[in-house]
């Protein structure tokens, strides 16, 4: 088809989606975009330059930008692709018999496939053989493949390389489609993530201290300064001696000097090397757990020098530290900036907000729990009136082990905002987990009536980037494990 957009606001286009998603529309992809562009504009049944105008000025919906994401994306996905993968991943966890549950978050997930035959792949390996609880994120920017994925639905074009028998062991014939069995749908945790723009390693979306990370053909769609930067980015995610897994012709994009290149029967994949090789590792990290510098003075007067080089100026050098993976460098200069005033720190005023959390979650990777409890005690003062406040302390607490804690401070989230539905989750979870059903249901049941409230779309204040409609669907699922299921344990 031809398209009716000249190439230059196509371009303009392509650089917006680079800007804030990190998507590359280079080489041959440039007319993908411009026939993507089409194909929505016919679905939306609106002209070609108006929905470009609102994409540009970013007005488009959430369920206009998510047409667009199924227009742009190729989501080329079945079950048990590349069973050698998993062949390989369900050795490495049986291998780790020092562990008792592992991690692994599947990367661009699409509508769910993969992360699926991960579990149905592991749950067919011998019993003796992984004993782990098996924690599974899945994540994806595109909305409408989470909510797919979600329900668990799919037709015969996912099934073109899985067995009869796989077929109707892990699988119900629904009207002519297949749906997932609800032991398996219930242990995976799918959720919306921009690996452009959203925090990862990060605290409370589960992205941190992964065992083994799944990114495979999605790297295709980021230019090279992009992918270097996810690179590195997931390489933080990772434990130390952590796996990282991506498409075969990906591999050549990883220069990574935390990552070892590794090939064992015919598979390329990456592990994270057990400590830094950077000759300033012994400036840069400490053990110390005392609310302290974390770096010498030195460290940051050579490093404002290096970057008032580079930038002319030293503002949000944190957020930089961050991104980069550098977590004392960002705990540090947070600190610095705000020494005199760390009591001082409002949750409710966004750039306070969005610097504690930065503290907080870098202080977790380092795995300064402890530390980052007293920080939110040493500003608990300031904060006394802020849900939120209860909320963030409640993920340590839980990050630590101590649900006791956890409910003592999520109680209080609740008797200030009743309708928190962030607290009501959290609360349901952890009495999900504890076996207390009716506790949980309530909760749960309290959280899905304040959903009501909001438009499908509607993204829930500090929920992760869930949408009104993915919590729903998440709560309702939980529901129905309580009442069948009773005990049961899964992933939440």
């Amino acid at each position: 088809m031809e398209s009716s957009l000249d190439d230059t606001k196509v371009r303009e286009i392509a650089d917006h989606l680079q800007t804030f998603y990190g998507l590359s529309f280079l080489g041959p992809r440039f007319f993908d975009l411009s026939n993507a562009i089409e194909q929505t504009a016919i679905k939306l049944k609106v002209k070609s330059h108006l929905l470009t105008e609102n994409l540009l000025n970013n007005t488009l919906t959430k369920e206009e930008f998510n047409i667009l994401l199924d227009n742009l994306q190729i989501n080329e996905t079945y079950f048990f692709r590349e069973e050698k993968i998993l062949d390989l991943l369900s050795h490495i966890v049986a291998a780790s018999e020092k562990k008792t549950s592992y991690n692994i978050w599947s990367v661009g997930c699409s509508t769910g496939e993969e992360p699926y035959s991960i579990l149905m792949h592991l749950n067919e390996s011998p019993s003796n053989k992984i004993s782990h609880e098996i924690n599974l994120l899945a994540t994806d920017i595109n909305l409408h493949s989470i909510e797919k994925a979600l329900d668990g639905k799919y037709t015969s074009w996912s099934f073109r390389n899985t067995t009869s028998k796989r077929q109707e062991k892990y699988f119900t014939k629904e009207n002519g489609s297949f749906r997932i069995k609800q032991d398996l749908l219930k242990q995976v945790k799918f959720r919306i993530h921009n690996l452009q723009r959203d925090l990862y390693p990060e605290l409370t979306n589960g992205t941190a201290m992964q065992d083994t990370i799944l990114c495979r053909n999605v790297l295709i769609y980021f230019n090279k300064e992009s992918r270097d930067r996810i690179i590195s980015k997931l390489c933080n995610c990772l434990v130390p001696g952590g796996l990282l897994l991506l498409g075969l012709t990906e591999s050549s994009f990883v220069k990574n000097d935390m990552l070892d290149r590794i090939i064992e029967k015919d598979i390329v994949y990456f592990r994270k090397r057990k400590r830094p090789i950077h000759k300033s590792e012994s400036c840069l990290i400490r053990d110390t757990e005392t609310i302290t510098p974390l770096i010498s003075k030195s460290i940051i007067t050579s490093e404002k020098t290096e970057q008032e080089k580079t930038e002319g100026t030293t503002d949000n050098r944190w957020q930089k530290y961050y991104d980069q993976g550098n977590y004392q460098l960002c705990a540090d200069e947070i600190l610095k900036e705000n020494r005199a005033t760390v009591t001082k720190f409002n949750l409710g005023v966004p750039d306070d907000k969005i610097k504690f959390e930065l503290l907080i979650n870098s202080l977790v990777n380092l795995g300064k729990i402890n530390q980052s409890i007293e920080y939110c005690m040493l500003i608990q003062e300031t904060n006394r009136e802020n849900p939120y406040f209860y909320l963030l302390l409640a993920n340590l607490f839980v990050h630590s082990g101590d649900n006791e804690s956890a409910i003592d401070n999520l109680t209080k989230a609740i008797y200030l905002d009743q309708d928190y539905i962030s607290a009501h989750l959290l609360l349901g979870r952890i009495y999900f987990h504890q076996g207390e059903k009716e506790l949980s249901n309530k909760h749960y049941s309290i959280a899905l009536d304040v959903s009501h409230k909001f438009d499908d779309n509607e993204i829930i204040d500090n929920s992760n980037g869930f949408s009104a409609k993915i919590i729903r669907e998440t709560i309702l699922r939980y529901l129905e494990v309580n009442r069948t299921h009773g005990r049961d344990k899964i992933n939440s």
